[in-house]
């Protein structure tokens, strides 16, 4: 995927709610964070599950089964 292609994913799922900017408190807590604490909070991070998944919420939206 190009960059803009990107972009405009992000813009996409911003404009629907479905992603938000990073704060700018928690991207100065972030690069406080040493490499180590930075693949810890990553691991943690992909652990996260949501319920639907965001692919069921956007069947869910658009009135497919």
């Amino acid at each position: 995927m190009a960059t803009a292609e990107k972009e405009l994913a992000v813009q996409a799922l911003q404009q629907a709610g479905l992603l938000r900017p990073i704060s700018p408190e928690l991207m100065r807590r972030y690069v406080r964070l040493s490499p180590q604490e930075r693949e810890v909070v990553r691991q943690e991070l992909a652990k996260l599950r949501f319920e639907p998944p965001l692919s069921q919420q956007i069947i869910q939206d658009r009135g497919e089964k």
